[in-house]
């Protein structure tokens, strides 16, 4: 149940949860169950979710496992209305994995399908929507005498319906791509190095803006739900990691990362004049950092 105030959002939430595995030969079969044993007083429906999922294994190295599941979770709104509304999924997957020596791959295609409520910076108002994303997940990795490399390719086709249409989301993404090479030596240091390219995220533009007497301000008019993309997204990171073995079973651990080595401006969103008559600059995501510190455990 959930109580509101003036000042702050109380809630207790109590589930039950249950889990059944069968298993014969190549074949495992797992089924999942959680219920909220108490629900909110606008909530339809049962408030069930499981998951099943039936793997086989072809060999020795490779598997094949599908699964289907319909998940609900809460979403916490802290903008000016505060309270807890239910966000309900449905989920299908099927994925292969196969592990031969030191080569490892992998491939998988999923389908999900929500509704709930989603914030709308564009209106400053939360909505009720139905979200699906449809996906592509490839990968492949290899290691020899320490040096492993490793490849993945993922596509995104993200989408939401609003009064009646469906228009792309904003992570709505043709293409991901990660690369990520490392060495370790057990007796000097482990180092490695991983980079990203992918298509920016999409944005709703502002076509226009739209004097306003009363405000004196400029009132923004906006485009078609995310017909524009920010600029592809790209970085290069490095880490570099060394364990110092003590006495009486503890351990320091120096590390040391370099984030967006190439100081790469990417963007997290766009800037436009007052008059909203075209866009001046863009706000970067994180650039140029350094982390490094000592773990001692013992």
């Amino acid at each position: 149940f959930v109580e509101e105030s003036d000042s702050c959002l109380h809630y207790q939430l109590p589930e039950a949860f249950a889990y059944l595995r069968w298993k014969k030969e190549r074949v495992s079969l797992g089924c999942g169950l959680r219920s909220m044993l108490t629900r909110q007083e606008k909530s339809e429906g049962p408030m069930l979710a499981g998951q099943t999922h039936l793997r086989y294994q072809i060999d020795g190295g490779s598997s094949l496992q599908a699964s289907v599941g319909q998940y609900y979770a809460y979403c916490f709104h802290s903008s000016g209305d505060a309270h807890i509304d239910l966000q309900k999924s449905r989920q299908y997957a099927l994925e292969y994995d196969a592990r031969y020596g030191n080569t490892h791959l992998s491939a998988a295609c999923y389908h999900k399908k929500e509704n709930g409520d989603v914030y709308f910076a564009e209106q400053g108002t939360w909505q009720n929507c139905q979200r699906q994303m449809s996906g592509l997940e490839l990968s492949w990795e290899q290691e020899w005498n320490g040096l492993k490399l490793g490849t993945s390719y993922s596509y995104l086709h993200s989408r939401f319906r609003w009064n009646g249409q469906m228009y792309p989301a904003a992570n709505d993404l043709p293409y991901w791509l990660k690369w990520l090479i490392s060495y370790t030596d057990e007796h000097l240091f482990t180092i490695a190095c991983s980079a990203q390219l992918r298509a920016g995220l999409r944005y709703t533009p502002v076509v226009e803006g739209i004097w306003q007497e009363a405000t004196q301000t400029y009132l923004p008019i906006y485009g078609a739900w995310n017909s524009s993309r920010l600029d592809n997204y790209q970085r290069v990171d490095l880490s570099l990691n060394k364990v110092f073995m003590l006495k009486k079973n503890s351990m320091l651990v120096a590390f040391a990362s370099l984030n967006n080595i190439f100081n790469h401006h990417n963007q997290a969103a766009v800037l436009y004049r007052r008059d909203f008559s075209e866009q001046i600059a863009s706000v970067p995501m994180q650039l140029y950092s350094i982390y490094f510190g000592l773990q001692w455990s013992f």
